[in-house]
């Protein structure tokens, strides 16, 4: 996801003012992946990548599409890979199938 969005951001802001004015892209983009940098923190699933699929992923999902951001539907292609390796111990904290 980083790898994504990042250089997309970096690619957006040399757009002019108005490009960007308009464009919603780069918010839903970005927080799908602001806290993503303490969850590389630690190796293996934690409540905090639990936290992140049942709220940002979540909301990324339901408010985001891909007219809106073009990293849409390979972030969920991202994000439906990690809710497939999420361990049965902590599935029962999740409070979505996602998508």
């Amino acid at each position: 996801m980083l790898e994504l969005i990042l250089p997309y951001v970096r690619c957006v802001q040399t757009w002019s003012k108005k490009e960007r004015a308009n464009d919603r892209s780069c918010y839903y983009d970005v927080e799908l992946i602001h806290n993503l940098a303490g969850a590389l923190k630690e190796p293996g699933f934690e409540m905090q990548d639990i936290w992140f699929l049942n709220n940002q992923a979540r909301v990324y999902f339901e408010n985001c599409n891909e007219n809106i951001s073009p990293n849409y539907n390979q972030n969920l292609i991202y994000i439906k890979e990690l809710f497939s390796i999420v361990p049965l111990a902590l599935r029962c904290e999740l409070t979505w199938e996602g998508p």
